[in-house]
């Protein structure tokens, strides 16, 4: 939450050309009604629902997916991530007190359930880093503008994909 995931993920798929998937835009849709709405049916029951939507995500190839802040709170999500051999999975780091800052300042900030939670929201926050700091990469984001995480993230899966160059020719890349 407020660390900029959609921000940076819509510029980035430009850069890549890539598909671009935020997974709380594709329940929206498919719902017909706003995250806020989804989740009076209780967070299990939105967890279940973004997992099939991220497990739909992931079989696509050249897609970037914008995960929910609380997605990885689910066994499945996680356990299909660090099986995917192919994802490279980016934590876009940010103090909780920016992302809150920057989530208030949005229109919906009213109706974000998270924003919701009070002083749990710290506690919240803290018991998912163990899982956002297990991510390949992290990027700090306060203090950088969009374009250039975009940049840096499309930088790392360009080198990540070119193979690597032999000096001999029947030499294996190992």
């Amino acid at each position: 939450m407020g660390a900029g995931k959609t921000t940076v993920g819509r510029l980035l798929a430009p850069l890549l050309g890539w598909r671009f998937v935020d997974t709380d835009e594709q329940l929206v849709a498919r719902f017909g009604v706003p995250i806020a709405a989804l989740f009076r049916d209780g967070e299990r029951l939105f967890r279940e629902r973004e997992a099939a939507a991220i497990a739909a995500s992931l079989h696509e190839d050249l897609v970037i997916v914008a995960l929910g802040g609380g997605a990885l709170e689910h066994p499945e999500t996680r356990a299909r991530l660090a099986g995917d051999a192919g994802a490279l999975v980016v934590h876009l780091q940010v103090p909780l007190a920016v992302a809150v800052a920057r989530c208030m300042a949005e229109p919906d900030a009213a109706v974000r359930p998270v924003l919701q939670a009070g002083d749990a929201l710290a506690a919240r926050f803290a018991s998912r880093l163990p899982w956002y700091q297990a991510a390949e990469l992290t990027i700090a984001t306060e203090e950088q503008p969009p374009q250039a995480i975009a940049a840096t993230i499309a930088s790392l899966v360009r080198v990540r994909a070119t193979p690597p160059v032999l000096d001999e020719p029947n030499k294996r890349a190992p």
